[in-house]
């Protein structure tokens, strides 16, 4: 075997490339659906889950950290120690040298332990309402860049017809300049408009380009941009919910609500546990000893109780109850303010919902035109009698346009709907729920 492949081989098998080849993930489907664009959204290898699931594993670290305040210590210590034995000592050695092995636990703290304990557990429920929340909003963000690569390609269609008709236009008019039954100036004009077309094309063309890659990168594949995406269908004539409905289901299923009342109780058992700090603390404790020189007050082994009463502690106290009770008041002032802010939101949600739905109603009606209009035009094209036929292409274009911009305006605030109101983004297309 050559120098050459041995050396291909060796770094092929080498951990760094095993390692790079672990980290690789699974290509994007051909041609991408939006229920795979959102399941993909929330894979287990994508930094915006992984960043979620550090935030829980830190708030449950809080918790082991506050249950081990109460876990078994155990201590060993060796002293090596030289005396001068007293005139009254029977055992007349220098050496005093001894070995300890200790061992304490609180067993009893009247409940501040306790509510440290129930802080450190609602405070990861929180991080886990908040996880459910922050992963909905990337799979919005999802949502947002899979329509904008729908809408570009649309638009890059639009621009296209414009600039083929500006072409022919400009095309056909040269040979009326060389006839000179059209001016330099006239000729000039429809040349720019072709070019001022074919500009707008290129940008088209460059917003298709960026669209896919936006998408990529929040799908965690930066190498793999989409070529075909699949256009969702959407139900926009499903009869909307009404505004009391809508509040009432945000406000009891909202995640982030969820888990700023959770960060509330937290904060009202931190300011308990603050209340309890000149409680007294009851420890066991037991000790194992080898002396080298024994005394009557040496003892191999103890074993008993110790009762721990604050007697004096300043202002220490009266200090950690009023900062309990400020974090105590901040979160009760911003779950608050939350509630304030999901109510407004959920209203214009609403209202965008409705205003679109209203929208679509009158691009149905342009639509229809828009399709007679171009057949007849065509009929007319067909008997080479002078017709409008490629402007009435392109007006049916730009309804297509309009009407997927408003359609995919509708799923998106659809979805931050379902989003607000704590639902998971699972198969879209189905009618909200209207609660009735």
């Amino acid at each position: 075997m050559k120098l050459s492949t041995l050396v291909i081989i060796s770094v092929l098998l080498t951990p760094a490339s095993v390692s790079i080849a672990e980290e690789q993930v699974s290509w994007l489907p051909q041609p991408l659906d939006l229920e795979s664009a959102l399941s993909i959204a929330v894979e287990g290898s994508n930094p915006a889950v992984r960043l979620a699931e550090a935030r829980n594993a830190a708030a449950s670290a809080q918790l082991l950290n506050v249950e081990a305040d109460d876990d078994l210590t155990v201590k060993a210590s060796a002293h090596l120690l030289a005396v001068e034995p007293s005139d009254l000592s029977v055992n007349r050695t220098n050496n005093d040298s001894r070995a300890i092995l200790s061992a304490r636990k609180k067993l009893y703290d009247f409940g501040r332990s306790d509510a440290l304990e129930d802080a450190a557990r609602k405070r990861i429920g929180a991080s886990h309402k908040l996880m459910k929340n922050d992963l909905g909003q990337h799979q919005l963000q999802v949502a947002r860049y899979f329509f904008d690569v729908l809408l570009a390609d649309q638009e890059n269609v639009l621009t296209h017809e414009e600039m083929t008709l500006a072409f022919l236009a400009w095309d056909k008019a040269k040979d009326r300049h060389e006839l000179g039954k059209l001016s330099d100036l006239e000729l000039l004009e429809l040349e720019n408009k072709y070019r001022i077309k074919l500009q707008r094309r290129k940008i088209s063309e460059q917003k298709q380009k960026l669209s896919r890659r936006q998408l990529a990168l929040a799908l965690n594949r930066p190498n793999d941009p989409p070529s075909k995406l699949v256009s969702p269908d959407v139900n926009w004539q499903a009869e909307l919910p009404t505004l009391d409905n809508v509040i009432e289901k945000a406000l009891a299923g909202n995640a982030r609500l969820k888990a700023l009342q959770q960060h509330v109780d937290a904060a009202g058992q931190k300011l308990q546990a603050a209340r309890l700090n000149n409680r007294p603390v009851l420890h066991g404790e037991m000790t194992i000893a080898d002396y080298h020189r024994e005394t009557g007050s040496t003892h191999q082994a103890t074993a008993g109780l110790l009762l721990e009463i604050p007697l004096y502690t300043g202002g220490r106290t009266n200090a950690a109850v009023s900062i309990a009770q400020a974090e105590r008041d901040q979160a009760l002032a911003e779950l608050q303010l939350a509630q304030l802010r999901l109510r407004e939101e959920a209203s214009s949600l609403l209202l965008t919902l409705d205003t679109l739905k209203a929208d679509l109603l009158a691009l149905q009606v342009s639509e229809s035109y828009g399709e007679i209009y171009l057949d007849k035009n065509r009929a007319l094209y067909e008997l080479e009698v002078a017709s409008d036929f490629g402007d009435a292409i392109v007006r049916v274009s730009e309804v297509a346009l309009k009407k997927m911009q408003s359609e995919l305006d509708y799923a998106y605030t659809r979805m931050a709907l379902a989003v607000l109101q704590g639902e998971s983004l699972g198969k879209f297309s189905e009618p909200i729920n209207t609660g009735k």
